[in-house]
């Protein structure tokens, strides 16, 4: 169903998701946390000034789109989306060698039945990390072709894990071909060992991508989850620990739920740059809030840059010039030759 009316739109169907959460000088924001069960602001973005946007989960799965205020008023053009039926998923899957025995076959056999399930138009791609970052299949909404390419995945005989290089690689997948609604699904024990890129520059990268991360933490002995934490908090995701393998099919079910119930809200602001906003949303009778502060880089976002090439070029000049002043020096002011008749 798809409703206008009073400047939103909304749309609905089946799952979503949404952006990324971003923490920086030019979009920052730390959502409250809503009431259990209650609609939960999950990510401000306000990169796009003066367009903001607001990824929101509903408390559970309705038609009616959540509302949005601005400083104790309510939006002016608010556009709601429900992001279902227009996701991209690229599933990251972990099969590196200390992913050994049953963690893997279930990783796989969960992820499997998650592709089967999915909606018909959501596209889902294949992503598997170790010793490198792999894609086995590329954005399809036929689920057939993600499920074969995990079929048969086994253990890498070589030493290394490229977390966040992988996480990299989806994101710059999901920048160049993601529909509106971006997810990635990664399934690990969170050992990174040998990635080229960090684990600041994989959010940067997800975040860049508008795509969330849901990180799914499987138990064994080299099991780090504060990584995995961080990654998911830092993009509007979620992070799950899975205690036993044998709950990965629960926790697939569970993703797919909160994603029924993610929406995008986008309006134009009149506040400017330096100005602090309280929002709150409200959904099913329940609310959150939360404070973002737009960056005085938003009036001018090439200053930065535009400083810094300054910056350089003066650098270059000055260089030049003290160079050829001391060649001049060098030449007009060494010591005269000495000749044989001056003795």
């Amino acid at each position: 169903m798809r409703v206008t009316g009073g400047g939103a739109l909304v749309s609905w169907g089946g799952r979503g998701l949404g952006v990324s959460l971003v923490v920086s000088a030019v979009c920052c924001c730390l959502a409250t946390q809503a009431l259990a069960g209650g609609v939960q602001i999950r990510r401000v973005d306000t990169r796009g000034y003066p367009t903001v946007k607001v990824l929101v989960l509903a408390p559970s799965l309705t038609e009616a789109a959540p509302t949005l205020s601005q400083d104790s008023a309510p939006v002016v053009g608010l556009v709601a989306e429900n992001l279902a039926n227009q996701e991209s998923v690229v599933l990251v899957i972990d099969h590196s060698q200390s992913m050994h025995g049953r963690a893997l076959a279930d990783a796989v056999q969960a992820a499997r039945d998650f592709v089967t399930a999915k909606p018909a138009a959501d596209q889902i791609g294949v992503i598997t990390v170790s010793s490198q970052a792999q894609t086995l299949a590329d954005f399809s909404s036929d689920g057939s072709s993600a499920a074969a390419a995990l079929q048969g995945l086994a253990i890498d005989t070589r030493y290394g894990t490229v977390l966040w290089d992988a996480i990299r690689t989806a994101a710059d997948t999901l920048r160049a071909h993601g529909l509106l609604g971006r997810t990635i699904i990664l399934v690990t024990d969170g050992q990174e060992t040998t990635s080229k890129t960090t684990l600041r520059e994989a959010v940067q990268a997800a975040q860049a991508a508008h795509a969330a991360i849901y990180t799914v933490g499987v138990r064994d002995s080299t099991y780090t989850p504060l990584p995995l934490q961080q990654l998911a908090a830092a993009t509007g995701g979620r992070f799950y620990p899975a205690l036993r393998t044998a709950q990965l099919p629960s926790i697939y079910a569970a993703i797919s739920a909160e994603l029924r119930r993610s929406w995008l809200l986008s309006y134009a602001t009149a506040a400017r740059p330096g100005d602090t906003l309280k929002l709150e949303v409200e959904s099913a009778g329940t609310r959150a809030t939360t404070t973002t502060t737009l960056s005085h880089q938003l009036a001018n976002p090439d200053k930065a840059s535009s400083s810094e090439t300054l910056l350089t070029l003066t650098l270059i000049l000055t260089a030049g010039l003290l160079l050829a002043g001391l060649t001049f020096a060098y030449r007009n002011l060494r010591l005269p030759r000495l000749h044989t008749d001056d003795f």
